[in-house]
């Protein structure tokens, strides 16, 4: 399929678990901020992995705040599961840590 990023993914795992995986940069974010919200639509409290995913920059953290702002919208508690330490500390430099529920002691 063209316009796909081949090198990342979002998929569900069960109702309510999704997982991202792959390397999330500024090329990747439109794409998987489409398939991510559609996905998460039907959701009520989803869980996202995020244990396979990787990032280049803080363009992965544009991608969960958008993420979370839609569910937050939708009246639903967005979960991030799973996530790997360099992300962590991207969002704890970012400062967004907490607000993505994501910090050292959440």
């Amino acid at each position: 399929m063209s316009g796909v990023p081949a090198n990342v993914v979002f998929e569900s795992r069960g109702a309510d678990l999704y997982a991202l995986e792959g390397r999330v940069d500024l090329s990747t974010v439109p794409h998987l901020m489409a398939v991510g919200t559609s996905a998460l639509a039907g959701s009520t409290n989803p869980t996202i992995s995020l244990a396979g995913a990787s990032a280049e920059g803080s363009a992965i953290l544009a991608l969960l705040i958008g993420w979370q702002r839609d569910c937050h919208q939708r009246g639903c508690r967005l979960i991030f599961a799973d996530v790997p330490e360099p992300l962590r500390r991207i969002a704890e430099a970012s400062e967004v840590a907490q607000l993505l529920g994501v910090s050292a002691g959440s």
